[in-house]
């Protein structure tokens, strides 16, 4: 069958003939778009079993996007191969919620919960970094690796935000089990080692310290612990003279 460099664009704007038309993908053999007389197009992905032409449909044109009809070729075609008949799956796939449609359903169901500032920022996450990158997918399709992918990248310019839309992923995909949306157990987000936080200081001010010290001379007790509480609350000269008067 003949290939050519198979884009979303050219997609878009191929029209239909007298008879069906087949785009298939140079760089993805297999995958490509059929285009019917009557206008329709589908993504397909077909293999040739014994001299014999297998063909199934993954998703209508409109339906699904150029990037996201790729993603399950590699998967179809040894099934294919093999004489099984992945449309069933594909059907059901076609009926399980996108990650945007669970999305809603799960701030629908928490956000009652939640404090205000808390529903701020789940929004504020989900709208910069997770609905871009698993919006458009399946919810039972996201994988570990496609969560690493997203992560790494997500890394790079801000590494403590990466982390904390990834705690919100995590927790959308624990309840998703939770609420039967997934296959328990299979949460793609456990295995991924978070970035290492930045270690926090601060330091006792003035009257802060003047307290801890009186509230450590007041307890004969705990006198042999003063000094050590002191020293590493960097304290100063003048702060630790009430310290000094304790019996």
């Amino acid at each position: 069958m003949p290939t050519l460099d198979l884009t979303p664009r050219l997609a878009r704007q191929s029209k239909p003939g007298p008879r069906d038309t087949f785009l298939f993908d140079k760089s993805l053999p297999g995958f490509g778009l059929r285009i019917h007389p009557s206008g329709r197009k589908v993504w397909i992905v077909q293999a040739r079993i014994e001299g014999r032409s297998r063909r199934t449909v993954i998703a209508r044109h409109q339906g699904m996007k150029f990037a996201e009809a790729r993603r399950p070729t590699r998967g179809l075609l040894p099934r294919i191969r093999t004489g099984e008949n992945p449309a069933e799956d594909i059907r059901r796939e076609k009926q399980t919620p996108t990650f945007r449609a669970f999305a809603e359903e799960y701030l629908r169901r928490s956000e009652p919960h939640w404090k205000p500032s808390g529903r701020k920022t789940v929004r504020n996450y989900l709208k910069s970094r997770i609905l871009p990158a698993f919006g458009g997918m399946p919810l039972d399709r996201i994988g570990p690796e496609d969560v690493d992918a997203w992560y790494d990248a997500a890394s790079g310019d801000s590494p403590g935000a990466a982390n904390c839309a990834f705690e919100t992923l995590r927790a959308m995909m624990f309840r998703a089990e939770k609420w039967g949306s997934r296959q328990r157990g299979c949460n793609p987000c456990f295995g991924i080692v978070k970035n290492p936080g930045k270690k926090l200081a601060r330091f006792l001010d003035t009257d802060e310290l003047a307290r801890l010290g009186r509230a450590l001379c007041a307890d004969a007790k705990l006198g042999n612990l003063r000094l050590h509480c002191l020293r590493h609350t960097a304290a100063s000269q003048a702060v630790m003279c009430p310290a000094r008067i304790c019996p």
